[in-house]
């Protein structure tokens, strides 16, 4: 991996959509509940643990600032999707909350399922409408599915270049340098999610190296999960394809009632150990 990547990218653990149970301490060592999985992922040297806004599941926004007083160095992340109609200044507002309780380790992920036919354009826009509103002073945008005019996100973010702002698609990676171009550079996001295997994260490495401005250096991300045969072996083969960071997601059939299976947990932390 390459050194100067924000620690916050390298190493994330994604749960899958919350229920009512995520936020209390389970009674028995198996299942454990979302501030047991904090700890077991801060203990891994996880830079981020990532909470999905995820219909039917409950609100992960409440749960990511309780985890503030529960963790000292890993990142809180939310995942949201802005097809489910979350506009950009809300979620600019609702992380940097998390931001100010965490001291700085807050995290946003824009994803779609690049599918529908105004996934990239939308994701696009709300990406540089939310990079705005977080590092900028006042912002006035109209664009073609949001708008904001002479806004400013208060109070602001704890560092002046805001929370880290990622974003992609969940499917697969757009497959031409135009889309890769629209999401990573024109949003001025802080990194580009992409998935599939080896060859794949090899292929959008190459289209979104091309894609960049000369001399830039942009920051890409996998997202999906490991699979049960040989797990550790398998991140390996990610980062050398030319990954940058890694987003593992946790099986959904692990969360029983809110709660989240100990070895299930455990085994993907093994696999991403450092």
């Amino acid at each position: 991996m390459t050194p100067a990547v924000n620690p916050l990218i390298r190493l994330g653990l994604e749960l899958p959509r919350l229920g009512v149970e995520a936020g209390h301490r389970a009674i028995d060592d198996d299942p454990i509940a979302l501030p047991e999985v904090a700890r077991l992922a801060e203990d891994a040297a996880i830079g981020t643990l990532w909470l999905a806004d995820a219909p039917p599941g409950i609100d992960p926004m409440p749960l990511a600032g309780s985890l503030a007083g529960r963790t000292s160095r890993i990142g809180i992340g939310i995942i949201v999707r802005p097809s489910h109609g979350r506009h950009p200044s809300v979620v600019a507002r609702e992380v940097t909350t998390i931001d100010l309780l965490t001291a700085g380790r807050a995290a946003v992920a824009l994803l779609e399922d690049g599918r529908g036919p105004l996934d990239v354009d939308r994701l696009a826009e709300a990406t540089a409408i939310l990079h705005a509103l977080l590092t900028e002073e006042e912002v006035s945008i109209a664009g073609h599915f949001y708008e904001v005019a002479e806004l400013t996100t208060r109070p602001r973010p704890v560092h002046d270049h805001g929370p880290l702002v990622i974003a992609g698609f969940v499917e697969a990676p757009p497959q031409s340098d135009s889309s890769a171009e629209s999401i990573l550079v024109g949003a001025s996001a802080d990194a580009y999610v992409t998935g599939g295997g080896p060859s794949e994260v090899a292929a959008c490495r190459t289209r979104l190296d091309r894609a960049a401005p000369a001399g830039s250096d942009p920051v890409l991300v996998w997202r999906g999960g490991l699979p049960a045969g040989a797990p550790g072996e398998f991140a390996t083969s990610i980062f050398e394809a030319g990954a940058d960071g890694m987003i593992a997601v946790l099986d959904e059939d692990a969360e029983v009632g809110g709660a989240f299976q100990r070895g299930a947990v455990e085994r993907v932390l093994d696999a991403m150990a450092p």
